[in-house]
Formats: C-alpha cells, structure tokens, sequence
C-alpha cells in the first residue's frame, strides 16, 4: 500500500484569510471607536452661566459641577498640534486647591471660552 499524503488548505488562502480578519478587526475597532466618540460628544457638556461654570457629564444618568466665578483662580488652555490647527483644546479650571478644579476635553475655540471665563470673573 502507498505511503499517505496529508492535504492541507492552501498556505496562500490561509494568509489572505488572517490578512482579511485583521482588516476587519481594524474595522471593528474603528465602529467601535466612532460610537465612542459620538457619545462623548453628547455626554460632555460645558456651560457658562451667570452664576459660575459648570461641567456636565452624562447621557441619562447625569451629573455636574459648578465653580462660582468668584472660586477660579487659573483659565488654562492646553492644545495640540491638531487642535491648533483645527481650533480645539481643552480647558483647565483651577479653584486653588479645594478638589472643584474642572477640565473640559476637546472644546472648540477654547481661547474665546477663556476669554469669556475671565470677563466673567472680572
């Protein structure tokens, strides 16, 4: 009786296959990426009002935090070579040691925010 062969799957096939699966994990990341930053975009929030500023977070469960105007010390702004570019940064709020300091990622125009933090607090 002949010696038996052991066929196997094409070494080819193979790596086009692990090529295509890892192309569709960067995919897969990506979607998951996206719907990650949709939701940031929607759950962050900055506001300035007459009484201070104030951070919310959160889609259905929200929380916030204000800082009186009074209790700021530092407007700071930190970009970037993108955000310099395309006009975003964050903004760093320091009420001098008593825990409320607040940073809002990824504002747009943070300059002008600023700007309008420091009119605010006189």
């Amino acid at each position: 009786m002949p010696e038996s062969k052991v066929y196997r799957q094409s070494t080819t096939r193979v790596f086009l296959v692990i090529i295509r699966d890892i192309f569709l994990c960067f995919i897969l990341i990506g979607f998951v990426w996206i719907i990650r930053d949709i939701l940031d975009y929607y759950r962050f929030s900055l506001v300035l009002n007459q009484d201070g500023v104030m951070v919310k977070k959160g889609i259905l469960l929200t929380n916030s935090k204000q800082v009186p105007y009074k209790n700021i010390n530092i407007v700071a702004i930190s970009q970037g070579i993108f955000g310099k570019i395309f006009n975003f940064g964050d903004i760093e709020i320091s009420t001098g040691g008593d825990g409320t300091d607040l940073v809002f990622r990824h504002v747009a125009n943070p300059e002008e925010i600023k700007k309008k933090i420091q009119t605010a607090m006189g």
